[in-house]
């Protein structure tokens, strides 16, 4: 296709990640279509890793015609859950899964070390450039450096954020 790598043509040609093509191959090679188109790629996305991540051999529509009990005992209504949730939820029941053990669970998941320098970090920028507009998202990937962050915030911000990195470099 005229392309030097798998890479450079999700890259070049579809405008995509490798991880998030190889995640939406996944999602056809496991779901069908129509369930992937009903639910959306990124909640089928998010249902399949929490069934893989379930102690139990649960299916997606397992996940949706019932509820689900948390690691930490709190319910989980898997239909009605925001997407972010369904994430949540998988983490932990791969944390739980890992407890006690050295094993790092299967799948993409942010360790928790991570997590915490990233909670840390989003709050340090806050105090910059204040919350309004400020999205934030830790992206486990399978890299050797680990976690990526995406950061997306107004023109404003950033400019705030250039300042006080410049300022800081003095």
């Amino acid at each position: 296709m005229g392309c030097a790598s798998f890479e450079a043509l999700c890259r070049e040609r579809l405008d995509l990640s490798v991880t998030r093509a190889e995640q939406l191959t996944a999602l056809f090679e496991t779901l069908d279509a129509d369930t992937v188109r009903a639910l959306g790629a990124d909640r089928a996305s998010a249902l399949m890793n929490l069934a893989d991540a379930t102690p139990s051999d649960d299916s997606v529509r397992d996940l949706l015609t019932a509820g689900l009990t948390l690691p930490s005992g709190r319910r989980l209504d898997v239909r009605a859950a925001p997407i972010r949730e369904l994430n949540e939820a998988a983490t932990a029941f791969r944390r739980a899964a890992s407890k006690g053990t050295s094993k790092k669970p299967r799948g993409l998941t942010v360790d928790a070390a991570e997590q915490r320098r990233f909670e840390a970090a989003v709050k340090r920028l806050g105090r910059v450039v204040g919350d309004e507009g400020v999205v934030t998202k830790l992206i486990a990937t399978r890299k050797e450096s680990g976690a990526e962050a995406q950061v997306r915030l107004p023109l404003a911000a950033f400019e705030a954020l250039v300042r006080a990195a410049a300022k800081g470099a003095k």
